[in-house]
């Protein structure tokens, strides 16, 4: 699942990923800056750093998030 976050003209993307053995990954890329990938051994872990990743985006003045599959 894609998500995206806009800011003026600006966008963020993360990708949620489920892996096979139920573990997660987070692609997370942001304008100027280097793509980052988080690596989560649970989907609630996963699911909870997403949370906090929503908040603090919105909190940095980002709109979304918009989702895309």
């Amino acid at each position: 699942m894609f998500y995206f976050f806009q800011k003026g003209r600006a966008y963020l993307r993360c990708e949620l990923r489920p892996l096979g053995d139920g573990s997660c990954e987070m692609l997370i890329e942001e304008p100027d800056r280097p793509e980052r990938t988080e690596q989560f051994p649970t989907s609630q872990q996963a699911q909870q750093r997403w949370m906090d990743l929503q908040a603090e985006f919105n909190i940095g003045g980002w709109s979304g998030p918009f989702g895309r599959e």
